[in-house]
């Protein structure tokens, strides 16, 4: 169970809770009051005696600033994968414990807790008296610098100035799962910086949350070698720390305050995408996708600002279709939606069935910028930012009075309406043994002008300063 109400929060507030501390095998019936620090995603595993298990695990801690790991089994991972936020407090009852595994536990508690079927969850007003980290945060830092000297992979965790960040990414994995990513760039008193990938929740936080150059400490991260230099990606055990209380976290804001925003960077990280972070003009995009075959490039990446221009809308005279039913039900064994076309009868080939089904967009736009113009391919989540509207909405106005007439009318209203900031992926494919150039847009946003402007001031600032 998990409940929200005006009544739970009273409730909780009456009640006295066991404080973590004294959580042990000897005690029964206890009620905790804990915000969690970090979180697992949830992830299925198959038995050896056959069926499925699926889990998430999660860090608590309470008002005795003690920290415990907590794994949900079962029903009640899946009941509350997409309740419970990492920084909110909860109550939670009805669980048992066990002796720390030390293999996967790296808090400092002797034992460990289990939630399954039976277990209650509540949400609760924050409590400023529950820490958002523990004190003692286990962290075993490392200097950037010397990643380049150590054994690979390793795992390692990391503490310094967020240099830049990328926008979030997200995506759909090939097993139909969703996914975020984002892609920092932290550097320490070291002198060297290295590009992390966070994954989840951690790469879901809003982009201002990275600006500004925040000192944080990033736990668990795994570096490996990869396109000539180095990369980071954060561990499923691990997270990332803004404004930690470590000492190095204040060794190495002081110095960055000091010296090291004059101080040149040694990058580890290699940038496989030509243009690195920067937003290009379409007429550079232009440029590098004519010479994309000849570059030896695997894939390119651009992030550009421009309109919409106009949607394809017809081919050889006849209507294109811009949206069709895709399945939602899940994969047999998986947490996954299957998202294959189904016909008129919402008969899914895949699942071999009626099943549930669910409207995608598909688009081809064109987007221009002062310097050229460029066609794009984009699906469903990209289209509805582009166009601000749900993909139901679509459907309904080309099945409403008004016809296709409607629906492209209404598209025109659409174009040069905003600012949009568009990502788009450039690769090669091959067709009928021939590699062609294609690419398509993974992601879109309208612009906020404010932060926009901001930047671009910062931009103009920084060109002055050189």
């Amino acid at each position: 169970i998990i409940g929200t109400t005006a009544g739970s929060f009273g409730l909780a507030t009456m009640m006295t809770f066991f404080p973590i501390s004294e959580i042990s095998t000897y005690h029964k019936g206890w009620t905790l009051k804990a915000r969690i620090t970090c979180r697992t995603q949830l992830r299925s595993f198959t038995k050896n005696g056959g069926g499925s298990m699926k889990l998430f695990t999660a860090d608590l801690i309470d008002a005795s600033q003690f920290e415990i790991k907590a794994t949900f089994f079962y029903e009640a991972a899946e009941r509350l994968n997409n309740q419970l936020k990492q920084g909110m407090c909860y109550t939670f009852t009805n669980g048992s414990v066990r002796p720390a595994n030390r293999q996967y536990n790296d808090t400092e508690h002797k034992y460990e807790l289990l939630f399954s079927k039976q277990s209650i969850v509540q949400e609760v007003p924050d409590d400023p008296t529950i820490p958002r980290q523990v004190k003692s945060l286990k962290l075993s830092i490392s200097s950037i610098d010397s990643l380049r000297t150590c054994n690979l992979p390793n795992k390692v965790d990391i503490c310094g100035i967020v240099l830049n960040c990328q926008p979030a990414l997200f995506f759909t994995a090939k097993d139909g799962h969703e996914m975020a990513k984002r892609n920092i760039t932290v550097v320490d008193d070291s002198g060297a910086s290295l590009t992390i990938t966070l994954w989840a929740d951690s790469a879901k936080q809003p982009d201002a949350t990275f600006q500004g150059n925040p000192v944080v400490a990033v736990k668990s991260v795994l570096v490996k070698e990869w396109s000539g230099g180095l990369s980071g990606s954060v561990l499923q055990e691990g997270t990332i720390i803004f404004h930690p209380t470590v000492p190095e976290a204040q060794r190495i804001l002081h110095w960055w305050d000091t010296a090291g925003k004059q101080q040149p960077i040694n990058a580890l990280s290699k940038s496989w995408n030509p243009f690195g972070d920067k937003t290009v003009a379409i007429a550079e995009w232009t440029e590098a996708k004519n010479n994309f075959l000849c570059s030896g490039t695997k894939m390119l990446v651009f992030t550009v600002f421009c309109r919409l221009h106009c949607i394809q809308t017809t081919r050889q005279g006849m209507p294109l279709p811009m949206y069709y039913r895709a399945c939602q039900e899940l994969k047999k064994g998986g947490d996954f939606v299957c998202n294959k076309r189904v016909d008129e009868n919402n008969f899914c080939p895949a699942c071999n069935r009626a099943v549930k089904s669910a409207t995608k967009l598909q688009a081809r736009a064109h987007v221009s910028d002062p310097t050229d113009s460029q066609w794009i391919g984009t699906f469903h989540d990209p289209v509805q930012e582009i166009l601000g509207i749900e993909a139901d909405e679509v459907s309904s106005i080309e099945m409403g009075e008004g016809g296709r007439d409607a629906l492209e009318a209404f598209l025109q209203e659409r174009c040069y309406e905003q600012p949009l900031r568009i990502m788009v992926r450039v690769n090669a494919v091959t067709v009928n043994g021939e590699q062609r150039v294609a690419q398509a847009c993974y992601d879109a946003c309208p612009v906020d002008r404010g932060e926009r402007g901001r930047e671009m001031l910062q931009e103009i600032t920084q060109m002055l300063a050189e």
